[in-house]
């Protein structure tokens, strides 16, 4: 990454990805740099607002982990990972700041993804199959 930001200082995924690297290092103020610079230089995607709300999270940063999480939902409301660490988010939130049915509401959302994500991998395990199948 440090030789595609040296020859395009300026590349946003570059910066989002070694975001991601520093989050998995446990170093969140030189993930949260990456991050700020990724959004300077260009359009951020699903893994940029999801690895920066990770982040969030390890700084006992909710609101703004939530901010992020939900910003991911609505770029892909197909996402996963972004229900779960919204609801995950959520528990960690004072009751004060929270309506406690909406993590409940957010366990069903994310069953209902899941369910989505299941029948669409069986449609298609099917389809392989009857291809399979007429082709012989």
């Amino acid at each position: 990454m440090d030789k595609a930001l040296e020859l395009d200082p300026e590349f946003c995924d570059a910066y989002t990805k070694k975001g991601m690297a520093y989050y998995y290092l446990n170093n969140v103020e030189e993930a949260l740099n990456n991050f700020d610079k990724a959004k300077e230089y260009g359009e951020v995607d699903t893994n940029y607002y999801t690895y920066q709300g990770k982040t969030k999270i390890l700084l006992d940063d909710y609101s703004g982990a939530l901010n992020d999480l939900n910003k991911v939902i609505e770029i892909d409301p197909e996402f996963t990972e972004a229900y779960y660490g919204r609801a995950e988010t959520k528990i960690y939130l004072p009751a004060r700041k929270l309506d406690n049915y909406r993590v409940f509401d957010l366990s069903a959302e994310y069953r209902q993804v899941r369910k989505r994500q299941r029948r669409a991998f069986l449609n298609d395990k099917v389809g392989q199959g009857l291809r399979s199948f007429e082709s012989r």
